[in-house]
């Protein structure tokens, strides 16, 4: 970057500056001439300690984050659950013995499989195993934290609390979480940021 000026700045400055939307993707990328485009500061972060000998495995607790994609290839992919944990994969089949046909369709094939589908069905059959034994692994934590009731961003961080305590039975070293807050774009209403602030101290 370089200084820029009211009347340059427009085609000077690489990010937008007033966007909502724009300010939260750059911070989450923190890549400013798109070198890792699509990626963001945490999953990076995460490749590098994986490639380094240091397990590291990255939870969103809402929804697919860009800060926690890292390149491919290059690491895990990002687990992503919901505050109340992670639901039983297909609980409720439209036929019998659906899971066991699932699993069958995306077995090992012919040498001469096409590279996409083989790459599909691998993906598909390892999201499932880890789906399953980190829905057990989660299950079978105990919070004896107290945390607020009806408190969306507590929720995420009690859940972020059972996941860390399945930390040594996923193999993991680091990890790095992703939870979500709104309301803090208080414009002329500080009633409204004190009280978010409070919420979040309590």
């Amino acid at each position: 970057a370089k200084p820029a000026t009211v009347d340059d700045y427009k085609d000077e400055t690489p990010v937008s500056l007033f966007a909502h939307n724009k300010m939260i993707l750059e911070t989450m990328s923190n890549d400013i001439f798109d070198k890792f485009s699509g990626t963001g500061v945490g999953g990076r972060l995460a490749d590098v300690l994986t490639q380094a000998g240091i397990p590291t495995s990255t939870f969103s607790v809402f929804d697919q984050q860009v800060v926690l994609t890292g390149e491919a290839g290059e690491g895990s992919s990002q687990f992503v659950l919901g505050s109340s944990g992670l639901p039983e994969f297909n609980a409720n089949p439209s036929i019998a013995n659906m899971d066991v046909i699932i699993k069958a369709l995306n077995n090992g094939t012919t040498a001469d499989s096409g590279f996409h589908a083989e790459t599909w069905s691998h993906k598909l059959s390892e999201s499932l195993v880890k789906q399953e034994f980190l829905r057990q692994y989660i299950g079978a934590t105990v919070v004896n934290t107290s945390f607020p009731e009806k408190n969306a961003v507590a929720d995420q961080f009690q859940m972020v609390t059972r996941v860390m305590q399945t930390q040594q039975a996923r193999g993991s070293s680091r990890d790095i979480f992703y939870v979500q807050d709104s309301g803090y774009d208080s414009h002329a209403d500080d009633k409204k940021f004190i009280g978010n602030l409070k919420r979040i101290n309590s």
